[in-house]
């Protein structure tokens, strides 16, 4: 079965901006853990587990379609250099996929499986967003070092 245009084009777009999530997410995690902030490492270490499930999800559709993947073109990594900028940087990256991730669920309507492949990976980023939401506000609310201090 051949997809549309739009469909196979939205999935490749789709894969390419999770594979830069991930590849943000293992760099992030690794800086995390030799600073010392083990909890925030092994947080960004789930994230990255449940997000490569969300990836794997989309890479089986495409080959269900019989789309080439893709992944040589991903998109630029904007890696933080203090805690603080690692959760700015991650929410900024998954606002991006998620927004990619709806149009595409919503253009997808007459493909249910694509759907409900895409709406899966949207609530999947709209947590780590969630989450990321959650990190900044005890930031504002707590002050820098104390948040690394007990949060971390």
């Amino acid at each position: 079965m051949k997809a549309h245009a739009e469909i196979t084009q939205g999935l490749s777009y789709l894969a390419q901006s999770i594979s830069t999530i991930l590849q943000q997410l293992r760099v992030h995690r690794n800086m995390c853990e030799f600073w010392g902030y083990q909890k925030l490492a092994v947080e960004l270490g789930r994230q990255r587990d449940s997000l490569s499930e969300g990836m794997d999800a989309v890479l089986k559709r495409m080959l269900a379609l019989e789309q080439s993947i893709d992944l040589q073109h991903l998109g630029r990594l904007n890696i933080g250099q203090t805690v603080e900028e690692i959760l700015v940087s991650e929410r900024e990256m998954c606002e991006s996929c998620y927004s990619l991730a709806n149009r595409l669920a919503v253009s997808s309507h007459s493909d249910i499986s694509t759907r409900q492949v895409t709406e899966s990976a949207a609530v999947k980023i709209a947590e780590r967003m969630e989450f990321f939401d959650q990190q900044l506000e005890m930031i504002r609310q707590m002050g820098v070092q104390n948040f690394l201090a007990t949060r971390c």
